[in-house]
């Protein structure tokens, strides 16, 4: 789940580059298709607003905290947690 999150994010990233950029995300996605090392693993994804999992909401932090009780400092798991939080607020406000 991590790994699939991590792909979530990516694409949500490269989205929000290519619309400050003016350019057209389905053209970057394409050419990204075109490159096998990751063509294969692009699905269809609606890059805007972040992953609404609760499997990935569980997991991901979960995962980060696990890494930072074996001495990692930070991860980019936990980059990834905090930045959905910050798309998906809705998401975690009802946990509180």
């Amino acid at each position: 789940n991590c790994m699939l999150a991590k792909d979530v994010i990516a694409a949500n990233e490269i989205y929000e580059i290519c619309r400050k950029a003016k350019a057209d995300y389905r053209m970057v996605e394409m050419a990204m298709r075109l490159d096998p090392r990751i063509g294969r693993h692009i699905e269809i994804l609606e890059p805007e607003g972040g992953y609404n999992s609760v499997c990935f909401n569980k997991d991901v932090p979960a995962f980060d905290n696990y890494a930072k009780k074996l001495g990692f400092k930070d991860t980019i798991f936990g980059y990834i947690h905090r930045w959905n939080m910050k798309k998906r607020p809705e998401l975690y406000e009802k946990r509180i």
